[in-house]
């Protein structure tokens, strides 16, 4: 019984002769999975956020340059949305398929739940860029670690300050808020019956 728990209800489902593998000692079973280097990476050279936000300027870049243009006889925006498509879509496939065939489903799942744990949406097209390298990054190598490692690694990655907006935040006193403010509002000249009164405005 305990042999099957482990096996389904810590793993992705028992697969053929996993139960019997945890039957002598389920605990030391699941503990045995459990690794300082973390997860697996689904992808063997996945590529990095910075190259994947290098090839995501490189589509605005050609976004724009199509529109100044007119029509192009080949459209250099459809190209670059099916290869973010395409990204994407790898990325989520090669996690599919190391769930799949992993011998070591307790420690994916703890991989997923973390992941799920500090999430990011694919909803906005800069973010699904990175989604991949995301949980490759910031998640799957500091999942048996301490909390603050994997919690410092997600809240400050690429892909989680553009998908809550805090790579447009800055200081009130640094140097961006700096160049972004508006110039400052002079007071009025007072003149000929324009005197000031405090706390009444006019007169």
């Amino acid at each position: 019984m305990m042999a099957a728990i482990a096996a389904t209800r810590f793993g992705l489902g028992a697969r053929p002769g996993e139960i019997a593998a945890a039957q002598s000692d389920p605990r030391g079973f699941l503990i045995d999975q459990i690794r300082a280097e973390g997860a697996h990476q689904p992808q063997a050279n996945p590529e990095s956020s910075a190259q994947r936000l290098d090839e995501y300027r490189d589509y605005q870049m050609n976004k724009r340059e199509a529109k100044a243009d007119g029509e192009p006889k080949s459209d250099p925006v459809k190209d670059a949305r099916k290869m973010l498509r395409d990204q994407t879509e790898g990325d989520f496939l090669a996690r599919a398929q190391l769930g799949a065939a992993t011998d070591a489903a307790f420690r994916e799942r703890w991989t997923l739940f973390w992941a799920n744990h500090f999430t990011v949406s694919a909803t906005k097209q800069i973010t699904a860029a990175v989604v991949g390298p995301f949980e490759q990054e910031a998640i799957r190598p500091h999942v048996f670690g301490r909390f603050e490692d994997v919690l410092v690694a997600s809240s400050t990655h690429p892909a989680m300050l553009l998908y809550l907006d805090q790579a447009q935040s800055m200081g009130p006193g640094s140097r961006a808020a700096l160049l972004l403010a508006p110039p400052p509002r002079y007071p009025a000249r007072k003149g000929p019956g324009r005197q000031l009164v405090a706390g009444r405005g006019r007169r």
